[in-house]
């Protein structure tokens, strides 16, 4: 805890005005992440930073909402398999949850952004079908998700399947 403290100080102190400082996660399944709390009461709170928190259920944002961070970030997996990996759940429930902790974020007047994971590539099923991106996009807006990111997690993109992704989501 006390060493994401300092880190997090020395972003701040750097300049950054947006960080990730958190997730509000299983401490069983992600004990590297215990103690969220505790390090969200110790962050120094500067005028134009904002501290985003990771959250994927509604616990989690609960959690994130009593501990003062300024946003929420979810995450959906683009593909089943790394979906039912990383978050133990289909695609299709996960997406249920982010229409949950936006309509909760949109209550507590707190912005919740979505992240699609593997949404380039897939360790377990390969490239990863855009509509599949777009479709996620769309259901995002329509939850009213401030920001949505694409993460290349596990390092696979062109600028070509780039290029491609983001006119996807954009539509």
């Amino acid at each position: 805890v006390e060493t994401r403290i300092e880190f997090i100080t020395r972003l701040a102190d750097a300049g950054l005005q947006r960080i990730e400082a958190v997730s509000f996660v299983s401490d069983k399944r992600v004990p590297a992440m215990a103690g969220a709390e505790a390090v969200m009461a110790a962050v120094p709170r500067k005028a134009g930073v904002s501290y985003t928190a990771l959250a994927l259920n509604p616990r989690g944002f609960e959690r994130a909402l009593a501990a003062g961070v300024d946003e929420v970030n979810y995450v959906v997996c683009a593909s089943e398999s790394f979906n039912q990996r990383n978050q133990g759940a289909s695609r299709d429930a996960s997406i249920a949850t982010m229409h949950d902790i936006a309509t909760r974020g949109r209550a507590a007047k707190l912005p919740v952004s979505l992240t699609i994971a593997v949404a380039f590539g897939c360790p377990f099923e390969g490239e990863v079908d855009v509509a599949i991106i777009a479709d996620i996009a769309r259901q995002a807006a329509d939850a009213g998700i401030v920001e949505l990111g694409l993460a290349d997690t596990i390092g696979v993109a062109d600028p070509s399947s780039v290029k491609q992704r983001i006119a996807a989501a954009r539509a």
